[in-house]
């Protein structure tokens, strides 16, 4: 694997902003990351996608990484169009890293996401995303000093038919060092990797199979190391239907940030090769 820099290799913020481009705050930023044998992935990516591997010190075999990724967004608005109002909602995406073949951009797949808010039937119904709905609760408490925040609790829950899920996660109250990422040459390049895709492609929820994505643009992140509390449950029923993880599978890691912000280019995209923002 090459090794990567944010200064060579992340993608500059484009300068355009179109009507639907939207800005958001995400609160809560905690992303459980797990390994899983790449081969459990052949019949599940769109074939135009490899997902990035990596080989751990105690297996020979190429272990992809999946991750959910949970948040509270806040303020999420449309700043061309400030009649339509702001927004705050929790959501989890559920992403696999990948490579796009056809560009050979780091990306992500999504295999889906849970969202807790009236407005999904625009990204469901609208861009038929793969978007399900669910009633996600957090109990937070965060901490703050002069130098640093950290989480003195942290746990989400979501019901749902689709991705029904429950964390806690004891913040440890550190930024990760290279030993928190085996398998990567450092940890900028796995932050590179696993904080930084610009893009997510995903089936859209149509008739025949259909490639849809979109991009995003956010700051280099510099998260805490989290664990989970294992006197608690800690499952994400969703990846364990796939056969992808086991309800007592450690995570890879868990990465936390009280809050980073984002802006989403929208509307979804058919393919990033041909009308992708950062061309």
């Amino acid at each position: 694997m090459k090794t990567l820099t944010f200064i060579k290799d992340i993608l500059p913020k484009p300068a355009a902003q179109k009507i639907l481009d939207a800005k958001t705050t995400l609160n809560h930023y905690c992303q459980v990351n797990y390994t899983t044998p790449a081969e459990r992935l052949k019949y599940i990516l769109h074939p135009r996608f490899e997902p990035t591997t990596i080989t751990l010190p105690d297996s020979n075999e190429p272990q992809a990484i999946i991750s959910a990724v949970v948040f509270q967004e806040k303020n999420f608005h449309f700043p061309r169009m400030p009649f339509a109002g702001n927004y705050t909602f929790s959501q989890t995406n559920y992403r696999c890293y990948c490579i796009d073949k056809e560009t050979g951009l780091r990306t992500v797949w999504f295999f889906g996401t849970t969202l807790d808010h009236w407005s999904i039937f625009v990204p469901r119904d609208v861009w038929r995303f793969p978007w399900h709905r669910a009633r996600i609760n957090f109990a937070t408490d965060l901490k703050q000093n002069e130098q640093t925040k950290h989480y003195h609790q942290y746990k989400m829950t979501a019901k749902s038919d689709w991705g029904q899920a429950e964390i806690n996660v004891k913040d440890l109250q550190r930024k990760g060092e290279d030993s928190d990422f085996p398998g990567f040459p450092n940890k900028e390049t796995a932050l590179i990797y696993l904080t930084h895709p610009m893009s997510g492609h995903f089936y859209l929820n149509t008739y025949k199979p259909r490639l849809g994505c979109w991009e995003i643009w956010h700051e280099p992140m510099n998260p805490n190391i989290g664990v989970y509390d294992e006197t608690q449950d800690n499952y994400f029923m969703m990846y364990e239907n796939l056969g992808l993880i086991t309800r007592d599978q450690k995570p890879y890691n868990i990465l936390i940030q009280p809050e980073i912000d984002y802006n989403i280019y929208l509307p979804p995209l058919e393919s990033i090769s041909k009308n992708s923002r950062y061309s």
